[in-house]
């Protein structure tokens, strides 16, 4: 597995394989799924959730243009990415631009995830903030909250507590702008969403819809489809049900699978990258989560593969028994009923590699961890797995930075040791011949290279003791070196702050923004090759 490392350069962006060499691997993958058993489960899959897409732009009151949906009925695949529907930077917004372009480039329909079935993890606008002055001592981490937290609720079901709260960011956040030396997206894409109060309450969805607004004016114009969306499916549900009635197996595999991967990695926490699956008796904990309707907290799903049925639960709450003549049937209707299921991280990227798209294209962390999702594909499906790309990018908000380099620092820091070790460097043209006189004799003693041990130690306590003398006529000059090494610390710890790449989008303004984004889509496509 590759190793990926995020862009340092501003305006930089990673793509995994090459743009160019993209298009050979959706090919590949394209060859090497239609020779497999699951061939025509794919073919029904991808006609499904494309009609899954198609319902939920229309009932979310964004239907694509006609162009778009007259496109998708000629394309022959899917290219997929997803992301949670949260305040991600530009480094996560880059793969929507990069799919949009790949598609387009390969004859496929783009197809983006929202991860409405990941918890909220925070309700804070995290953006840096500083006083009058530019002091570099006062640029902070400022988080503004947008709304009350209510724990770490699903994003599907996850509405917004608090209104007010929510629609007085743009007017709370304006005495921390004042000092920006342009005008954000965030006031007037807030808007947008303060606008859909009252016929759309789920925070995660208002988020989508003013990105894909935003997406559409600049030409962007994937298809989406929400998880829980996608997991209310057919193709779901018998995805779901051929793991449930061989849990035993899956869970076998799947612990040998993330064990082996913490052995290679070195990794000793049992959380890392992903828990292994509990057995408790004959029950088997299954990778995907469980949650009634009107509950806000999710949890782990076992089963429990009997000679006829499958008996299910979340922790000590039993659910319905599904029968095994009939479980994807009998599952759809279950969910219907009120209870969820729903993917969990690696079972997400398998139903997608394998059923939905011929290519998905990760971040960094995502890619990282679909090593397991590959060894996956290969013990427990016996299915070479399909390639996948990455794409990220590094864009850093346009604020004005200090002039201090690391280089700077090093600099000065070695002149204050030197300073502090050696001040009779600095006073070799002191008119004080007390002063003189010491340095002469630290110089001698620096010569000296004493046979025993009595007389090194002697020696050092002399050094020792000439140098604190010597120290002492420098002190003014190191209270000044050290104010200056003191000066470029707080100003490399500002620019540090000051130039984090995961700052929200709608910090950034407009025309940057906009042409980064296009560019990339641009080159995605093959019709900009500048890198």
């Amino acid at each position: 597995m590759s190793s990926y490392r995020v862009p340092t350069g501003d305006g930089e962006v990673l793509a995994v394989p090459p743009w160019s060499r993209i298009g050979e691997m959706v090919q590949a993958n394209r060859a090497l799924l239609a020779q497999t058993a699951i061939a025509d489960w794919r073919e029904q899959a991808r006609a499904e959730v494309l009609a899954a897409a198609h319902a939920y732009l229309h009932a979310v009151g964004q239907p694509l243009p006609a162009e778009a949906t007259a496109a998708a009925q000629s394309a022959g695949s899917l290219l997929v990415s997803g992301h949670q529907p949260e305040l991600f930077h530009p480094g996560v917004w880059a793969k929507n631009f990069a799919l949009a372009g790949l598609a387009r480039a390969c004859g496929a329909v783009p197809l983006n995830l929202i991860v409405d079935n990941d918890t909220i993890k925070s309700v804070a606008l995290r953006l840096p903030v500083w006083a009058d002055g530019m002091d570099p001592r006062q640029v902070v981490l400022h988080a503004e909250r947008f709304d009350q937290w209510t724990g770490e609720t699903p994003y599907e079901n996850r509405a917004v507590a608090d209104e007010g709260l929510f629609a007085s960011l743009p007017e709370r956040l304006t005495p921390l702008l004042a000092g920006w030396p342009y005008v954000p997206m965030l006031p007037s894409v807030w808007a947008e969403m303060v606008g859909l109060r009252g016929r759309q309450p789920l925070l995660g969805e208002r988020f989508a819809y003013a990105r894909r607004q935003v997406e559409r004016a600049w030409g962007c114009l994937n298809w989406e489809l929400p998880l829980s969306w996608l997991c209310r499916t057919h193709t779901f549900a018998r995805f779901a049900a051929r793991l449930l009635t061989d849990a035993p197996r899956l869970v076998q595999v799947y612990n040998t699978v993330v064990r082996e991967y913490r052995q290679r990695h070195r990794i000793r926490s049992r959380h890392h990258p992903v828990p292994d699956l509990l057995v408790d008796a004959d029950w088997c904990e299954v990778p995907f989560w469980g949650q009634r309707d009107g509950q806000s907290q999710r949890g782990r799903l076992l089963v429990r593969v009997r000679a006829d049925r499958l008996e299910l639960r979340v922790g000590a709450d039993v659910w319905p028994t599904l029968p095994l003549h009939a479980t994807a049937d009998a599952l759809r209707a279950m969910q219907e009923a009120g209870f969820a299921v729903r993917t969990r991280a690696l079972t997400t990227t398998l139903l997608v590699r394998l059923l939905i798209g011929d290519c998905f294209i990760h971040g960094i962390g995502g890619a990282q961890y679909d090593q397991l999702t590959d060894e996956l594909c290969r013990r427990y499906f016996h299915l070479e797995p399909p390639g996948f790309a990455v794409v990220t990018a590094t864009l850093r908000l346009p604020l004005p930075r200090y002039s201090a380099t690391a280089a700077d620092w090093l600099s000065q820091h070695r002149r204050q040791r030197e300073l502090y070790w050696n001040p009779q460097e600095a006073l070799a043209q002191s008119p004080d011949p007390a002063i003189q006189a010491l340095v002469r004799r630290k110089q001698a003693l620096i010569a000296q290279r004493p046979q025993t041990r009595r007389g090194r130690r002697a020696r050092f306590a002399e050094l020792a003791r000439i140098t604190a003398q010597l120290r002492t006529a420098v002190a003014d000059l190191l209270q000044t070196s050290g104010q200056a090494l003191d000066r470029l610390a707080a100003q490399l710890h500002a620019n540090s702050l000051l130039s984090r790449r995961d700052f929200a989008c709608w910090l950034h303004p407009e025309p940057s923004l906009r042409s980064f984004c296009t560019r990339l889509q641009r080159q995605a496509e093959g019709l900009d090759q500048q890198a």
